[in-house]
């Protein structure tokens, strides 16, 4: 099947832009050096539990997760560790997308009041067509911004077809691939040239419907200018349904299964 057909319209309004904003959250690590700038994440929640999701290769190295921090979304706030979590990740490592879920309640308190969580119901597998848009903070970008909105790019895009250059395996029930223009904007909408990457990994692809707004999946890779790779949250879900029993029982709640197919 044939992916590769631009929208006529694809640019994400103010209120999708704002509504990805306050869901997506740059990842720092603390080193002896400082916060430094690690990549991207998603808010997410089931009834009882809290999560960021991020890609998998951000966490593969040994990395403490109590060095992880997030700043807060005022250019004058510190970072702050995200103190006690635990990593859930599929045992396939071709899924790049791991979640960190959160018990530090002050952590999940200072987010529920600066940021939004996702309910895991907002996720849905990907359509063929359609109008989408990546929200995550490149290093190249981010690095020169004042505060977590102002350091959100924001790219339009859809999908298109495996490219002859992907890396592989690629696993087409995982692997999506989706166009990388020249051009994205800001939060607030000014158009900004796109930057390299690197930092948005764990970022979120979300889907424009006419009445919502859905995450269909979460950034892993790139070739600038030509395209980006994501992994698909029907294959994520199906993977962490193996790896955590009460998760999966979440998971089959209504609304939540209908992200196992497109």
């Amino acid at each position: 099947m044939t992916t590769s057909v631009r929208p006529l319209a694809i640019a994400a309004p103010p209120n999708a832009r704002r509504f990805a904003a306050e869901r997506t959250v740059p990842l720092l690590y603390l080193s002896p050096l400082g916060a430094l700038a690690h990549g991207s994440g998603v808010l997410l929640r089931t009834a009882r539990r809290f999560f960021i999701a991020t890609a998998a290769h951000l966490l593969d190295r040994p990395i403490a997760l109590d060095r992880i921090a997030l700043p807060g979304r005022r250019p004058s706030a510190r970072p702050r560790p995200i103190g006690a979590a635990s990593l859930i990740a599929p045992a396939d490592a071709r899924i790049d997308v791991a979640l960190i879920e959160l018990h530090d309640t002050a952590t999940i308190a200072r987010l529920q009041r600066d940021w939004r969580f996702l309910p895991i119901d907002g996720l849905a597998a990907a359509p063929a067509h359609g109008r989408f848009f990546l929200a995550g903070y490149p290093f190249e970008y981010a690095r020169h911004a004042r505060g977590a909105d102002a350091g959100l790019f924001v790219l339009d895009t859809w999908r298109v077809d495996v490219p002859q250059n992907a890396a592989q395996p690629v696993d087409p029930a995982a692997d999506l691939f989706f166009a990388c223009g020249d051009l994205g904007s800001s939060l607030d909408g000014r158009g900004i040239v796109t930057p390299a990457l690197e930092g948005a990994s764990g970022a979120g692809v979300w889907l424009l419907e006419s009445d919502s707004l859905r995450l269909v999946a979460v950034q892993c890779a790139f070739r600038p200018s030509q395209y980006f790779r994501a992994t698909g949250w029907a294959a994520v879900l199906a993977a962490l349904r193996e790896r955590d029993g009460e998760l999966a029982n979440e998971l089959h709640a209504p609304g939540v299964d209908g992200v196992s197919g497109p």
